[in-house]
């Protein structure tokens, strides 16, 4: 999904343990893989405050460097101001985007903790010019909220591509379509009722979502490469299908077909009662499963083999421990909100968790303040944890305490060095691949429980070894980026 933006304003809220400055190095936007260049004769830029050397059109100017001094080659707050800044780009005429890379503040490798840390980047169809942090931006959207990188203390370009906020879910109650509705590349639906006359279809690479009560098809319904389908009752006198890498799930009560009812390589279907005069097929690698108090079936039902289990149909749970050993005192699973990790082998991994009931907490973390932060990944299949298995541990470094008009929470940060086995590992879902000076990156819909820094991963067609990974993982998004070394 691409933006048309005349205004990109960035809120900084603060910077990597730097007690004078927040500053960026540079911002990059792409289409279609294709660098968008800026000059200064395009934009007119405003910051908070600036340092002198430093102008805040200096971040978005594609043509100077990122490596070496920073002097005018970045936006640099005026000392003392670590928190609480905000950066503009105001475009002569809007431009057209799909990704953001940056590369935060340096200056020769050094000074890296002056680069801003939690960001929110919004765009705007008006000029906006307000600096004031966090101030009401009109006509706006929210494409980013969550932490740019430490850049690397080495005098190198380092890119860290953004995963940007994009819609993704249509609601409705009652929702009737007479003409074909479509999406490419995610699309989710929901609606009180749902009622289609003609087809509903979706290219994803992410997944199709579809659920209502109640659901009534009598042209076709169908999904690639994954599929879900979920309504208390489902009538259709067409056809159901979806061709999938990952599962596709039936579930109704009851549920009515009369035309054909399929799944292409994994399915699973549930109903109480399941009454099919058509087809019911699946052909499938890990499982295939049909249950239903009343099954009535006068058509045919088939299934390949194996049938065995498999975590397609698994929901995934994350679960964030305190460690307290170092302390005398036992671990405590803290709720948390929200995640975001950069994992390397042989370097710092950094990890921040958020947790938005700080009232119930903090004690438990004041009294660990020698803990580790570690981040399971788990799987829950029908009520049960069927694996758990820790992804992510750091040494915890700092607790900071956030206080607003309605909401207090605390943001634990930590860093741990630790260098991993190399293994080979094959991933599917890619959801988007990005390739820059020959170096490959992949961004998955889910992190992989089992990759880490250091293994030879394949994606696709593309074999590589893996440097890093950077977790984003929230309510509303769960994804994992992989880069080459």
């Amino acid at each position: 999904m691409s933006f048309t933006a005349k205004s990109v304003v960035f809120d900084c809220a603060d910077s990597y343990e730097a007690v004078n400055y927040i500053g960026i190095r540079s911002v990059d936007f792409y289409l279609a893989s294709v660098l968008v260049a800026r000059v200064s004769g395009d934009m007119t830029c405003y910051a908070t405050t600036s340092e002198s050397g430093t102008a805040p059109e200096d971040a978005f100017i594609t043509a100077l460097s990122k490596t070496g001094s920073y002097v005018d080659k970045c936006w640099l707050s005026n000392a003392p101001a670590p928190t609480n800044q905000r950066l503009i780009m105001v475009n002569d005429s809007p431009i057209e985007f799909d990704e953001i890379v940056i590369n935060n503040f340096h200056n020769s490798g050094s000074s890296t903790d002056s680069g801003a840390q939690n960001v929110k980047i919004t765009i705007s169809t008006d000029a906006i010019t307000d600096t004031t942090y966090n101030a009401a931006v009109s006509n706006s959207t929210v494409i980013y909220n969550s932490t740019f990188d430490q850049h690397i203390a080495s005098d190198v370009q380092d890119d860290q591509i953004l995963t940007l906020i994009t819609p993704e879910t249509v609601d409705s109650e009652p929702f009737e379509a007479t003409v074909s509705l479509s999406a490419s590349p995610v699309i989710a639906l929901s609606a009180g009722t749902l009622s289609l006359t003609t087809s509903m279809s979706a290219s994803v690479f992410a997944g199709i979502q579809i659920s209502a009560l109640p659901l009534e098809i009598t042209g076709s319904l169908s999904g690639n490469p994954v599929a879900v389908v979920s309504s208390e009752s489902i009538s259709a006198t067409g056809e159901i299908s979806a061709t999938i890498f990952g599962g596709s799930i039936v579930i109704a009560d009851p549920l009515s077909a009369s035309g054909l009812l399929s799944a292409n390589p994994v399915a699973g279907v549930s109903s109480e009662p399941l009454s099919i005069t058509g087809t019911l097929s699946a052909t499938i690698y890990a499982i295939g499963s049909v249950t239903s108090e009343i099954f009535q079936l006068t058509g045919t039902l088939s299934a390949g083999e194996p049938v065995t289990f498999t975590k397609t149909f698994a929901d995934i749970y994350y679960f964030f421990t305190l460690t307290g050993d170092a302390d005398g005192e036992d671990d405590v699973e803290i709720p948390i909100s929200s995640f975001q990790c950069r994992q390397r082998s042989g370097d710092p991994t950094f990890l921040s968790v958020i947790i938005p009931d700080s009232g119930t907490w903090a004690s438990y973390i004041t009294a660990r303040p020698n803990g580790s932060m570690k981040i399971d990944m788990a799987y829950k299949y029908e009520g049960t944890i069927i694996q758990r298995e820790t992804i992510i541990e750091v040494d915890l470094t700092e607790v900071r305490y956030d206080e607003g008009a309605i909401n207090q929470t605390i943001t634990l940060n930590g860093y741990k060095t630790e260098t991993f086995s190399a293994k080979g590992i094959t991933l599917e879902n890619s959801i988007y691949r990005n390739e820059i000076d020959g170096k490959i990156r992949h961004r998955l819909a889910e992190p992989n429980i089992y990759l880490r820094p250091g293994d030879t991963a394949t994606v696709g067609t593309d074999t590589f070894v893996v440097d890093s990974l950077t977790f984003y993982v929230s309510v509303e998004s769960k994804t994992m980026e992989l880069a080459e070394a």
